[in-house]
């Protein structure tokens, strides 16, 4: 990846740049736009909705609203071959190709915000990269374990 001023470019393994895009200041924030190629697919941002995990065209408002998005997760994947990852507490807004069909946008309109920009050939190779920061579900004893119980202790059957 470099960073040229306010420019930012992705290559991938044979050094053809996967993603060319622009960071800028936005309100007290960031704005980060990506140029997106035809026939390109996105995956990723979480539970927002039931309606399809595909996620050109889509809007997505980053934080937890009981009902309408249950689990946000910042973090989308390109046909491409690259991923997107924002670490922020603080609420953003995603437009994949929705108001532009060139663009992806992110708006950060406040807080200090991470950007990380994965490549891989595949989805598999982006999850792993992205989960490689972000961390993965352990198994204990061969069993899966992944999030929190509350209540009683829980049977395990094998």
């Amino acid at each position: 990846m470099t960073l040229n001023q306010r420019r930012l470019t992705l290559k991938g393994a044979d050094r053809e740049i996967i993603l060319s895009g622009e960071v800028s200041p936005f309100s007290s924030g960031y704005k980060f736009l990506f140029s997106v190629q035809q026939g390109e697919f996105f995956y990723g941002l979480g539970d927002l909705n039931r309606n399809t995990i595909e996620r050109k065209g889509v809007t997505a408002r980053m934080w937890i609203q009981n009902v309408t998005r249950y689990i946000p997760i910042p973090f989308l994947m390109s046909s491409r071959g690259y991923g997107l990852f924002l670490n922020t507490t603080f609420r953003h807004t995603w437009d994949v190709a929705s108001s532009d069909l060139a663009k992806v946008q992110i708006l950060i309109p406040e807080g200090p915000v991470d950007l990380f920009l994965f490549a891989g050939k595949d989805f598999k190779s982006l999850l792993a990269r992205y989960t490689a920061v972000t961390g993965r579900r352990c198994l204990r004893n061969g069993l899966l374990v992944s999030g929190l119980s509350v209540g009683p202790r829980p049977t395990i059957l094998r």
